[in-house]
């Protein structure tokens, strides 16, 4: 039977010459006759040999479909695609840090399709990385619109590049304003960047009114930061994202002291005007953060969590003009982004 089938798919046989086969009523064994089909049952001879065309030309046509498929897929262009990768930085213990669209290309795409892109993802940051002789160029964009630092993408780069490219550290990325260098700590991985200052400034009311807290410390700086009285502030903070808006345009911080033993300060970030309502961990907040917190806690290393509903937890420390961020990193989808 097998044979026969196989020579019917490959057109050494033609289907009808079958037919004799089956249209024998007896078949011998043993010395006794048995009938096939059963003496009253013409009908079922009849049906049996439909069923068997029908596979055998149904197996037939398969074949035919997909040859055809494979020659078109041979022959007609393919989609373009960008390698794509989502991971989490600043991830701890019950924290899921901050997730991140990571996207390697050969050439940056225009900045309107990068601005898509972002836009499709719906993160707080999808970055863009080419590769180039003394490292990579890199760029962050929100859902809204390019970003001039990002601290977290930047760390969710450097661990798909390592991770999946195979690419040794230290890791070099180039931006706009500078340099900025990753380096393995152990299970972590390091993240050099500037250090940002910020003054002293009047508190701005109406924002205090939009985050729904009080406040008399105020910074102003890469972001406007606001010190608070405790955690709990921080914590139970609930802002009003219209208002927010209307009351600053960019970044916002909140921070104070940490209750918890063996965490240094906590804090919250904002940014409604840039396309993200709350940041779940902020890396380049901490440009800010650390140096703040060093300098009032009389200590160069910290512990620092950020209190987003997902939750992250950043090792800061303050080296002269750079501030080391040290975290975790979590791959969670590895796929093509279909242009």
């Amino acid at each position: 039977m097998r044979t026969i089938l196989y020579g019917c798919l490959q057109g050494k046989i033609d289907a009808s010459q079958i037919y004799p086969l089956f249209a024998q009523r007896y078949w011998h064994h043993d010395g006794a006759t048995v009938s096939i089909w059963g003496e009253n049952q013409p009908q079922l001879k009849y049906f049996t040999w439909f069923l068997l065309v029908l596979f055998l030309n149904l197996s037939r046509l398969n074949l035919i479909l997909s040859v055809i498929h494979c020659l078109l897929r041979t022959i007609m262009p393919a989609t373009p695609s960008l390698p794509f990768y989502q991971v989490d930085a600043f991830i701890g213990p019950e924290l899921l840090g901050n997730p991140a669209a990571v996207l390697l290309v050969d050439a940056f795409p225009d900045e309107h399709v990068m601005g898509q892109i972002a836009a499709e993802n719906n993160l707080s940051e999808t970055v863009f990385v080419q590769k180039q002789e003394t490292g990579f160029a890199i760029r962050w964009f929100t859902p809204e619109t390019e970003v001039g630092l990002c601290g977290h993408a930047t760390l969710a780069a450097a661990a798909v590049l390592h991770e999946q490219c195979g690419e040794l550290f230290p890791l070099r990325f180039h931006y706009k304003s500078g340099e900025l260098l990753v380096e393995q700590a152990g299970e972590e991985l390091a993240l050099s960047l500037p250090v940002e200052l910020m003054q002293k400034t009047a508190v701005n009311q109406p924002l205090c009114s939009a985050l729904a807290v009080s406040c008399s410390e105020a910074y102003a700086g890469f972001y406007y930061t606001l010190v608070l009285s405790s955690e709990a502030q921080v914590r139970e903070a609930q802002p009003d994202f219209s208002a927010l808006r209307q009351a600053w345009p960019g970044g916002v911080i909140i921070t104070a002291a940490a209750d918890e033993p063996g965490i240094d300060f906590v804090s919250r970030f904002f940014a409604p005007g840039m396309g993200i309502d709350e940041d779940p961990v902020t890396g380049s907040a901490h440009c800010l953060l650390a140096p703040y917190w060093a300098k009032h806690l009389g200590k160069k290393q910290l512990q620092a969590l950020q209190l987003s509903p997902r939750g992250g937890k950043l090792g800061c420390e303050v080296r002269g003009d750079r501030v080391i961020l040290t975290g975790k990193t979590k791959l969670v989808i590895k796929g093509e982004y279909y242009l």
